[in-house]
């Protein structure tokens, strides 16, 4: 008569080994033990799918601005674009987009630009880029009511809120790069 337990052993780190103990035929005692992975980390995503430059459009910066929940409706103007380009752990980010902000008799016109470099990690499906150099530029701003057009002065009472690179899940396709911080996401295509 054969009789055999087996045993699963669980730790905090993870899965730690699988042992099947049991008796053989002779009757001398059989252990058998697996070897098992030293942590239940996500496995490791392919990060050469991140390389290279990735482009994001009007449309694309349209929905991002939709996230943002703002009370005055905000519009990304035709010419809207930004470009994220990652070389080995390098990240350099470049916007340049209109946007107006449209009132009910009125409207704000202001370019928003942007340069950011820095590195990232990634750690299974989160993506993290730290910052080393991040450039606002200042834009003049104007607004249009039923008599023309006027300068304003002083900063643009709009900024646009950071792209979700930190803290991310991202997924890569060979045409799409997409991020989601759990609150905004934003998506690049190649190119």
């Amino acid at each position: 008569m054969r009789v055999g337990v087996r045993v699963l052993a669980v730790s905090a780190a993870g899965l730690m080994a699988l042992a099947a103990c049991g008796t053989s035929d002779s009757g001398q005692a059989a252990t058998t033990v697996a070897a098992a992975p030293t942590s239940m980390a996500p496995p490791a995503r392919d990060v050469a799918c991140l390389q290279g430059t990735w482009r994001g459009d009007q449309a694309g910066i349209q929905e991002f601005v939709d996230q943002l929940g703002e009370a005055v409706p905000t519009l990304a103007q035709p010419g809207s674009a930004w470009v994220l380009v990652i070389a080995g752990n390098s990240i350099d980010y470049t916007s340049t987009i209109p946007l107006v902000q449209v009132l009910s008799d009125a409207s704000m016109h202001t370019t928003v630009a942007q340069h950011f470099q820095g590195t990232f990690i990634t750690s299974g499906s989160t993506f993290s880029a730290t910052f080393t150099s991040q450039e606002v530029e200042p834009s003049s701003w104007t607004m249009t009511v039923a008599d023309g057009t006027l300068p304003m002065p002083g900063q643009p009472p709009y900024e646009l809120a950071p792209l979700p690179l930190s803290g991310a899940e991202y997924t890569c396709s060979a045409t799409t790069l997409s991020f989601d911080d759990g609150e905004r996401s934003v998506s690049f295509q190649r190119g």
